[in-house]
């Protein structure tokens, strides 16, 4: 199925060609973008949050959080559970708390730029999403 389509697809690009299609005079190439973008992080970075994630989900799970004392957690009103039950989930979301915190700390002054590629995106799905909905609504 795989070979068929591509092949369909090959054959329909060929023939695009041939016509004269295209996306036109108005593409862009992707280092004009990213000269747009300004100073974006570099890849250490990018996988830091992502390192911080498995390094303190580890520490958390097996070194911090058993050295608590979680004894009320026996108690009623706490659902009459034990640390062991919710370790897995607190270390994984402490663990992901501190990556946020991380990625505030080193992206935090590209977040203005986020929040304007986010807005414009929004602002650029808004007819598809009406005339979509218009459409299955009819």
């Amino acid at each position: 199925m795989f070979a068929a389509g591509m092949l369909w697809l090959g054959r329909r690009v060929r023939a695009a060609q041939e016509r004269g299609e295209g996306y036109g005079a108005g593409q862009v190439e992707q280092s004009e973008v990213a000269v747009g973008a300004g100073q974006m992080p570099g890849t250490v970075a990018a996988f830091a949050p992502i390192l911080c994630v498995i390094v303190a989900n580890f520490v958390l799970s097996q070194w911090v959080l058993p050295r608590v004392d979680a004894g009320y957690l026996a108690d009623a009103k706490f659902g009459g559970t034990t640390l062991a039950k919710v370790l897995g989930t607190w270390s994984a979301l402490l663990s992901m708390l501190l990556a946020i915190g991380l990625s505030t700390l080193l992206f935090g002054r590209s977040v203005r730029v986020v929040n304007e590629w986010l807005g414009e995106g929004a602002k650029s799905c808004l007819l598809p999403v009406f005339n979509t909905a218009t459409e299955y609504g009819y």
